[in-house]
């Protein structure tokens, strides 16, 4: 499972690798800075990158929020998205935002 991680309105987006549970929550950030063998950033979005493993397989994105207060997608980041991954992991990476938001109380 997709986890998401929030710090100070900057988003990480750690995609599933088939070994969760990722315990504890460090882990998550340790495989990704492990397995990362490239990364892609913006010239648009300050703060939004990607990581990349051996196979450009992505392992995580790194974003400004993505979401505004009121739960509506921010254009800007969803255009880097649409560069990045299929209409639906966008979908899926808002709802994990949303849904991380909401059970942390941001």
């Amino acid at each position: 499972m997709p986890e998401v991680f929030a710090d100070n309105g900057t988003i990480i987006w750690i995609g599933d690798d088939g070994d969760s549970p990722r315990y504890p929550y460090w882990k998550a950030f340790m495989q990704v800075a492990v397995n990362t063998d490239s990364m892609g950033t913006s010239f648009e979005v300050e703060d939004f990158m990607v990581f990349f493993d051996k196979d450009d397989n992505i392992l995580a994105i790194q974003m400004p929020d993505p979401v505004t207060d009121d739960g509506v997608p921010k254009e800007a980041i969803i255009n880097e998205l649409r560069g990045t991954v299929t209409e639906e992991e966008i979908g899926l990476i808002i709802e994990s935002v949303t849904a991380a938001k909401k059970e942390m109380a941001l």
